[in-house]
This record gives structure tokens, C-alpha cells and sequence, in this order.
């Protein structure tokens, strides 16, 4: 057999195996009633920030709602479930309580938020922020811009801004924070 009669072959089996986008019968556009939804998880992308340049990656987060502020607004709690800390003891986890502007859950994936911290002056006793290494390390949210996108149940909040990083083995300093933290909303 000849390179052309081979080439011709070859040629004749992907035209005849294809088929032209504009012959296939188009997708449906809706699911039939009778589906059930799906029970399965869904799978979130890791969560990355960039602190001072260098990527660190953190655990899929948890988000919940706490309805104890005014009305017209929520706390949103953008968490690490416990978990992360019992399978390695040396993980990034989160902790950021925010005020957001929504009634519910639904409003808040076209929402955001501005976090500030105390002064560097005042004692930085807070929960709040990101702990690194199994919370050898953390960053406290000074001036912070958190913005919200997703749907009722998965949320991407992307963060942007300046914390200040406190440490048992260096001293205190401000890092640039940016970055992306998929979660989960509790139900």
C-alpha cells in the first residue's frame, strides 16, 4: 500500500466518522419531569490566594448566613469546616465574618462587602481572618474587598486587599492578599 492510498484511507474514515454540527438534533434546553434532581456533591475547585505574591491554597470553604444585624442586612460567615484541621494538622483555614447588604442567601451571589480591622494599634484579639500552617500564622482583614458570584448553593467570594499578618515567630506586618475561596452554602 502506498503513503497516498494510506492518506486517502485515512482521510475517507474521518469524513464518513464526523458529522457536521448542523445535522446532530439540538440539546435540550430544558430537563423532562420526571428527572429527579441529582443527590451527588458538587465539586468545588480548590480555593487559591496569592498572599504578597505566593499562591496558598486553602480547603473548600462553608458559608452560612446569620440574620443578627438590621434588617435589610446579614452577617455572612465564610468558614473552614473543622475537618480540614483533623485530616492535616498543618492546613489554611478561614474565618471571615462580614456585613452584607441582602435579605437572603438568593441575593447574595451579585453582592459584596468591605471588611474593615482594627487599627494596627489596638490589640488584634479577633477570630477573624485567614490562618496558615494550622493557624501558626494569621492574617487579620483590614481593608479588604469581598465580592460574591455563584448561585444559592455554591458561592465563589473573591477577595482583595490587606491584612496584617501575625505570627508567634515574626513580627507584625501587612500582606496583600488576593484571591479566590469557593464555597458551600449551609441549608
Amino acid at each position: 500500500m502506498t503513503d497516498k492510498t494510506l492518506v486517502a484511507i485515512v482521510l475517507a474514515l474521518s469524513v464518513v466518522g464526523c458529522k457536521r454540527s448542523s445535522d446532530a438534533p439540538p440539546a435540550p434546553t430544558t430537563m423532562p419531569a420526571t428527572t429527579s434532581p441529582t443527590t451527588e456533591p458538587v465539586s468545588l475547585p480548590t480555593s487559591v490566594v496569592t498572599i504578597d505574591g505566593s499562591p496558598t491554597a486553602f480547603p473548600t470553604c462553608r458559608i452560612k448566613l446569620d440574620d443578627t444585624t438590621s434588617a435589610g442586612s446579614v452577617t455572612v460567615v465564610l468558614y473552614t469546616d473543622d475537618a480540614a484541621l483533623v485530616d492535616d494538622r498543618t492546613a489554611n483555614t478561614v474565618l471571615l465574618s462580614m456585613p452584607v447588604s441582602v435579605d437572603d442567601v438568593t441575593e447574595l451571589p451579585s453582592s459584596s462587602c468591605h471588611i474593615t480591622g482594627q487599627s494596627k494599634d489596638a490589640e488584634n484579639d479577633t477570630p477573624n481572618g485567614l490562618f496558615l500552617n494550622g493557624s501558626t500564622i494569621q492574617l487579620v482583614p483590614i481593608d479588604v474587598d469581598v465580592t460574591f458570584t455563584g448561585d444559592a448553593h455554591v458561592i465563589t467570594a473573591t477577595i482583595s486587599g490587606t491584612f496584617n499578618r501575625l505570627a508567634l515567630d515574626a513580627k507584625e506586618r501587612d500582606v496583600v492578599v488576593k484571591g479566590v475561596l469557593s464555597a458551600r452554602v449551609d441549608e
